[in-house]
């Protein structure tokens, strides 16, 4: 047969009459074809039919807690379901919360919250300059489809019958701050088949992310879904392994019932990590058992937790409440005085202590807290008024973001406090050193007034920008009466500041055999340049490659600042008198640069050492 390419206009159309008979002929058959990927045809469905036959007009419909399951829904789902979903995505049943309909409804909807709310008390999506997202392809266009409707940007990742090409994946997430997330169909993936090998779920498990707001994506639609009983695929739970390898938080698991029953009225759930952080305990006038079976379903009371009402608290001494105060989890049926007395027994065991409430009656004990929070659209002017801070949402989940903030703030303000004793120890000890060994004097005072200028500004402001990360949580409150001059801080100053001194140190007897205008300028510049490098430093107790070089843009902002104004200094002959520098070799340049760096090399890899 020719190609239509050879073709006249006669051929074309008798072959064009011919097709059209074959048309007529195979429509004629009546033949159904649905082209839809992941839908049950109409015998998966006839599976399902029995389940119709389960609910009568006599059914029982309330689940084993005695919520009635025909009215809205409880918090994070009915626990009948958490457990059915929790066997099927192997997930202890507490790490899952329940949603109705299908799994692709909680991708979306967990797109949308990280989109407005961020992640984890990171930085929302939609103020980002830039979101992307790693997906594996061949993979689910749907999965693409909620991306692509975000207006995020997608990266293709080849997929290999073991999975993605992991070293793809660990390259691309160590070094974009900007990519957030990454699409995964790990059994029996969509449309390959492919299952995810041992190997390919440890290597995720272990990545090391540039972003502290990257989550994996983990779409488990098909883990039950075997053809055959005698040959199944086995895929490694990734949950357990990202446990073990010290990333809890770094998965969304999502599976559904959507392919055992019918799809649209299925359920559906994602799984992730149940993190430690602040106890939260339970004050209320509501009665006991109530109070006890809210507790119990928003994860307050806990197996072996105790409640007591008003007055059982009242009958107990104050050392017989110390001893029991950290298994009660439940306060009913209290009074004013009882609720000073729960926050003095903790703030008798050092803790920080954080009460909320609206009402007159709660207005002693926000007093007494050491944070009082109360609420500002149903709380009292009473109230407000002897609160620390009040919600403006009254939303509880506000409260730990303003921990987050504010134990962010004080970090930022501890580092940058840091930044500047190091520094400027470096400074002092460099002149201590020349004047005990009675050597010319390394630094002029313009000298000294350019470096306080531009490294005591630029970078410690940047320092003071650095983004909260998701470990701020769960770090223990600091103690108050402890200052920010502890001894392991002092340590870590003069330690951070005789590397840099030692530095400037070298690079001055390097140009003393010069002359004395030489060493000098080397010292300056070797000081300057150091302090700058050190900026990077004191962002964080973590190296610089865990914390993500671009993930505070304003540090590099400040360097090249920083950088820039020490070139014009070095490198116009019209400013060398007035900043008393003398003209510096290319070799003289080299050294100054490899020596600034040194102390920044030694720090970074003590603390790769010690956080691995």
């Amino acid at each position: 047969m020719k190609k239509y390419t050879e073709m006249n206009h006669e051929e074309l159309l008798a072959l064009k009459k011919e097709l059209d008979k074959e048309f007529e002929e195979i429509k004629a058959q009546g033949l159904a074809l649905d082209m839809s990927r992941g839908k049950p045809s109409n015998a998966q469905l006839a599976l399902s039919m029995d389940m119709m036959d389960v609910l009568k007009g006599d059914s029982d419909l309330k689940c084993e807690t005695g919520v009635d399951c025909r009215n809205y829904g409880v918090i994070d789902g009915i626990p009948e379901a958490k457990r059915l979903l929790g066997e099927m995505s192997e997930v202890d049943p507490e790490h899952i919360i329940i949603y109705g309909n299908s799994s692709l409804n909680v991708m979306f909807d967990s797109i949308a919250r990280s989109m407005t709310q961020g992640v984890m008390g990171n930085t929302p999506w939609c103020k980002l300059d830039k979101v992307k997202f790693l997906c594996p392809v061949p993979g689910y266009d749907r999965h693409f489809k909620i991306t692509e409707f975000f207006g995020i940007e997608m990266i293709n990742v080849p997929m290999t019958p073991q999975g993605p090409d992991m070293d793809m994946v660990e390259k691309l997430v160590s070094e974009d701050a900007a990519i957030k997330g990454i699409w995964c169909v790990p059994k029996y993936s969509n449309p390959q088949g492919y299952t995810y090998s041992k190997e390919t779920v440890e290597r995720f498990a272990r990545l090391k992310p540039a972003a502290p707001d990257f989550r994996i994506y983990w779409d488990n639609a098909y883990s039950i879904h075997h053809l055959y009983d005698d040959n199944q695929d086995f895929l490694v739970e990734i949950l357990g392994e990202c446990a073990k390898a010290g990333n809890p938080d770094l998965v969304y698991k999502f599976t559904s019932t959507s392919k055992v029953s019918f799809p649209g009225s299925g359920i559906a759930a994602v799984a992730a990590s149940k993190r430690a952080g602040i106890r939260p305990v339970m004050i209320t006038g509501d009665h006991k058992v109530t109070a006890v079976a809210i507790a119990r379903r928003i994860g307050i009371f806990e197996e072996g937790d105790l409640a007591l009402t008003g007055a059982e608290l009242d009958a107990m001494s104050d050392s017989e409440l110390d001893e029991q105060i950290a298994q009660i989890s439940v306060y009913a049926r209290v009074s004013p005085e009882n609720k000073i007395r729960i926050v003095e027994a903790w703030q008798r065991r050092g803790n920080i202590v954080s009460m909320t409430g609206d009402g007159v009656n709660d207005a002693p004990a926000l007093k007494k807290a050491d944070i009082g929070v109360a609420m500002g659209i149903t709380g009292t002017e009473v109230s407000k008024d002897a609160a620390d801070m009040i919600l403006s949402d009254d939303n509880f989940a506000t409260i730990i973001k303003a921990v987050a903030n504010g134990r962010n703030v004080y970090r930022n303000i501890k580092n940058a406090i840091l930044f500047l004793l190091s520094g400027n120890t470096a400074g002092i000890l460099a002149v201590l050193y020349t004047s005990l060994m009675g050597l010319p004097v390394p630094f002029t005072p313009v000298h000294l007034l350019f470096i306080n200028l531009l490294t005591d500004s630029l970078p410690a402001l940047a320092i003071g920008m650095e983004p909260a990360d998701d470990d701020l949580l769960k770090e223990k409150p600091r103690n108050p009466r402890e200052g920010i001059l502890t001894s392991g801080f002092m340590i870590t100053m003069i330690t951070q500041g005789l590397l840099i001194a030692v530095a400037s140190m070298t690079a001055y007897h390097i140009g003393l055999t010069v002359s004395s205008a030489m060493a000098s300028t080397m010292a300056f510049a070797t000081l300057t340049l150091a302090r700058l490098f050190h900026g990077f430093n004191c962002r964080g107790s973590e190296s610089i490659f865990r914390l993500g070089l671009t993930s505070n843009r304003y540090s590099l902002y400040a360097f090249a600042a920083g950088v820039s104004l020490l070139a014009l200094v070095i490198f116009t002959p019209g400013l060398h008198s007035v900043f008393s520098v003398a003209d510096l070799t290319t070799s003289a340049l080299g050294q100054i640069v490899g020596l600034a760096l040194m102390p920044t090399v030694i720090i970074q890899i003590t603390k790769i050492i010690r956080h691995r």
